[in-house]
């Protein structure tokens, strides 16, 4: 019985890379497999190295193709497979020995629809490895443990959905219908989507297989038009939430923003050559949104930054228009303050009484508990006004952040805030420079009753505006160059006096050494001096 078939898809794979991926299956611990090599219209000699493996090994079975690209030969690769299980390899990357029979044997232990697992990063060019922020797994509360989308709520954004860091019953993938969208990159996305809404039985194992090779030729590392089948590929993404009704909500807000900063980060990166196509593309995509009943709420959920890219984008004229658009806006996010504010009790919230500032205020699902609805505002005005009525006895918190951003792959990163000015109803709170961002908030606490009314007033400067703490480091510098200054004047002063003494020491000593009584006798008392 075969137990795992191993799909390579294969394109002019350099021959180094391509021995090193096949001889690491080959010599799996696990022996009842077979690898199914999909020659994708390869004009290099990969050919020719997969017919020489065939005589090595029986296993390997070599189907062709014109070149149709990674996803086409994945799906080809399924119509042949006659494994109980079902593993994905990239033709220039490697497994470890045990990879298969380790994971194999957690599947049929638990009996899964899939086991996700860890990889590592092998940079070429300086040989190191590591792990990299955007393949590690936030799920080490589940590990040996069975669940399914639904037992992970918000997780489920933070998984990587590579297909080569999961192992999948093959009978699983032929009833949910998964197939990876072919004539696109970043074609893994839509494929864990489906099987992911689709899986019942998933698990965790908090270990490294899959040792994925960052070199030159990698196809996500050339920045082509190709990269603007990321905007396909996020409508896809939608459509799949849509079809599993799950888009709504917090997975709404997510999936909203994740877009427009995905869309906007590889706008940015790019060729140039390809950036005014990639521009008309992007922005007939997001016109078309509004314009689609599905949609054109989109706005309403957008974090202050991605609006204005959403916003820049539609208005702008041309590529170099939206530039000039995006650098004002990136610099907006170093003015924006985030504040949370939760009533703690027993399913306590606030009434907004007055809003004067017209503040964004959300109410994101993530914060919703029994405790309690939880409120979330950004701003980038450098003051609020706000006042609001507790509803229900509690305890307020009212958190004071830096706004949420994150890069291409999801990592936050932080954008500090200097709070200046913090009252309640008129009672100082803060009144003194207090540095956060987003995971190192300043947070306040007061015992509330039922009815009670809370009144805001917070201000705030951007870190690297007009905050004290920016200009810390400058004023630094300014001292200890004005200490410097005056430490070579006093040196300078010093080689002066030492110069003076010796002159005048030297004198003394000659006058001393003279024959004339009358002249030395009244400078004796002097040489004791010296």
């Amino acid at each position: 019985m075969i137990k795992v078939s191993v799909i390579i898809p294969v394109f002019n794979t350099e021959e180094y890379y391509l021995k090193e991926c096949l001889d690491s299956v080959i010599n799996q611990t696990l022996n009842d497999i077979e690898i199914i090599c999909i020659n994708d219209g390869s004009t290099n000699n990969s050919l020719d190295i997969l017919n020489e493996y065939t005589k090595k090994d029986n296993r390997i079975k070599i189907f062709s193709q014109e070149n149709k690209g990674l996803s086409a030969a994945r799906n080809y690769g399924l119509k042949h497979v006659n494994g109980k299980y079902t593993y994905f390899i990239d033709s220039d990357d490697m497994l470890k020995p045990n990879t298969l029979e380790e994971t194999y044997n957690i599947c049929e232990e638990k009996s899964l629809d899939f086991l996700i697992f860890k990889l590592s990063i092998l940079n070429e060019n300086t040989e190191k490895k590591y792990n990299k922020d955007y393949y590690k797994i936030p799920l080490k509360d589940y590990e040996n443990k069975v669940f399914n989308y639904k037992d992970l709520g918000n997780l489920i954004f933070e998984i990587p959905v590579n297909a080569v860091n999961k192992i999948y019953n093959s009978e699983f993938i032929k009833k949910s219908g998964a197939k990876f969208p072919e004539g696109l990159i970043f074609e893994d996305n839509v494929f864990n989507w489906t099987v992911l809404f689709n899986a019942k039985r998933i698990s965790f194992y908090d270990k490294e297989f899959y040792i994925r090779r960052i070199h030159l030729n990698s196809i996500t590392t050339n920045k082509d038009k190709s990269f603007i089948d990321t905007i396909k590929i996020n409508n896809m993404i939608i459509e799949e939430f849509i079809k599993h009704d799950q888009f709504k909500n917090e997975n709404k807000h997510i999936l909203y923003n994740k877009k427009i900063s995905i869309v906007y980060h590889r706008f940015k990166e790019i060729d140039i050559e390809y950036r005014s196509l990639f521009f008309t593309e992007m922005k007939k995509d997001f016109l078309n949104m509004l314009n689609d009943s599905k949609f054109n709420d989109i706005i309403n959920y957008l974090d202050l930054n991605n609006k204005d890219i959403f916003e820049s984008v539609i208005f702008s004229k041309s590529y170099k228009n939206l530039n000039n658009h995006i650098n004002i806006n990136d610099l907006k996010v170093y003015d924006t303050c985030r504040i949370d504010i939760k009533n703690k009790g027993n399913n306590n919230h606030i009434e907004i009484i007055e809003n004067n500032d017209n503040l964004d205020i959300k109410e994101p699902n993530w914060f919703k508990d029994k405790t309690g609805i939880g409120y979330t505002i950004e701003n980038d005005k450098n003051s609020l006004n706000l006042k609001f009525k507790c509803i229900g006895n509690g305890v307020i918190n009212i958190i004071l952040k830096g706004p949420d951003r994150r890069d291409k792959n999801n990592n936050r990163f932080p954008i500090y805030i200097d709070y200046t000015n913090f009252l309640i109803n008129n009672e100082i709170i803060l009144n003194k420079h207090q540095l956060v961002w987003h995971d190192k908030p300043y947070i306040y606490k007061k015992d509330v009753k039922n009815g009670e009314i809370i009144k805001l007033h917070i201000e705030w400067l951007p870190f690297n505006k007009n905050s004290l703490y920016n200009n810390e480091e400058k004023v630094l510098k300014e001292k200890i160059s004005k200490m410097k200054k005056e430490d070579n004047k006093l040196k300078t002063e010093n080689n002066n006096l030492k110069e003076k003494y010796n002159n005048l020491k030297k004198e003394h000593e000659e006058i001393l050494s003279s024959n004339s009584w009358k002249i030395t006798k009244p400078l004796r008392n002097i040489k004791n001096k010296f």
